[in-house]
């Protein structure tokens, strides 16, 4: 299996936690991030827990972004999934309801560059119930 996708992605694993000189080797390795020791040389043990990668468009994240690549902290996701879980998140509370910055944004179908303006101006209720602006030329 060692052409297949799911492969290449364990491979870069191994690699941004354990090789110093691999790209995003301090955003993994550096910050403590590890890949669980039964994973580390079995990637049929590792393909038996996350399965085929349901899509190409489907890398895998983990849950928790300061955990291990471990069981239970690892999932395919869409990038629109991932880019839901970064550190860079900003996260906003409204009516009961816990989503980033993007999330709210899609929500309400408005750009998410609209929306941070919003809130720098705006009350974050008003930021999130004013309806989008149409562009109208007479």
């Amino acid at each position: 299996m060692s052409k297949a996708a799911e492969y290449r992605i364990w491979a870069g694993i191994k690699s941004r936690v354990a090789n110093p000189n691999a790209n995003g080797y301090s955003d993994y390795a550096g910050r403590g991030i590890k890949l669980c020791p039964e994973w580390f040389n079995n990637f049929p043990l590792f393909y038996e827990h996350v399965g085929p990668r349901p899509t190409a468009k489907h890398t895998i994240e983990r849950i928790n972004n300061y955990g291990n690549y471990e069981p239970g902290n690892v999932r395919w996701a869409t990038r629109i999934e991932q880019n839901s879980n970064t550190r860079a998140n900003r996260y906003l509370t409204a009516n009961g309801i816990t989503d980033t910055l993007c999330g709210w944004a899609r929500r309400i179908g408005i750009c998410h560059t609209t929306l941070a303006g919003r809130l720098e101006r705006w009350t974050m209720e008003k930021a999130l119930t004013t309806p989008k602006l149409s562009h109208r030329h007479a």
